[in-house]
């Protein structure tokens, strides 16, 4: 009985440390591009610039939550007339949940791990020169960000991570991010056409965690 109350505490004081160990806050900063987006008929999009960095907390081995901020450039390419394009921009904000799918499957290491996330928030996709043609001639009475086409959006993740060490980690993410409520094509300065439904498209970036 001494013997098994002994192991037992062991065992409880093993797995405390790890526990202890793998909890904690961790900052996020991914650079890469977006592949995608809606536009009217008038117009191809080209891949833009994409930028996220966060902050969460893993709760243990296996979930975590995470708080990102978002920013891509958009560049419309009118298909009609040659040499026309339309730039504009999209920022978000998003709440979501981390897993750890390697450690629950069983085949994480010491330094490789994957994780996966999913979430929700807000999106505005801003074009400014849309705004700069009209901020004159109108009042804009839209909610939120004035002027801009504001939406809610889901975003699905997957991000394998290789641990430098304790504290650093390089990853690739790969997200594909959803937008709903979307008002206007994003080439809205040449196209200026509704959209109906939800319409999406697709992250991948290159970052740097940091755990503290």
């Amino acid at each position: 009985m001494k013997k098994i109350t002994i192991m037992a505490m062991l065992s409880f004081m093993i797995f405390g440390a790890s526990a202890q160990t793998e909890k904690g806050l961790f900052f996020d900063a991914n650079a890469g591009v977006r592949l995608g987006g809606e536009t009217s008929s008038k117009s191809t999009v080209d891949p833009g610039f994409h930028l996220h960095g966060g902050v969460g907390y893993m709760f243990n081995n296996f979930i975590g939550v995470q708080g990102k901020l978002g920013f891509n450039t958009v560049k419309a390419v009118n298909v009609i007339e040659s040499g026309v394009d339309d730039r504009s921009y999209l920022l978000n904000i998003t709440a979501e949940a981390v897993l750890g799918v390697s450690e629950l499957a069983g085949f994480g290491t010491e330094k490789f791990d994957l994780f996966v996330h999913a979430g929700g928030g807000i999106s505005t996709i801003g074009n400014p020169g849309y705004k700069r043609r009209y901020e004159e001639t109108r009042e804009w009475n839209d909610k939120l960000f004035k002027g801009n086409d504001d939406s809610f959006n889901a975003i699905f993740g997957i991000t394998p991570k290789y641990h430098l060490d304790e504290n650093i980690s390089f990853s690739l993410d790969i997200a594909y991010f959803m937008m709903f409520n979307q008002t206007y094509s994003l080439d809205r300065e040449i196209g200026n056409t509704l959209v109906s439904g939800s319409k999406g498209m697709t992250n991948i970036s290159l970052g740097i965690t940091y755990k503290l």
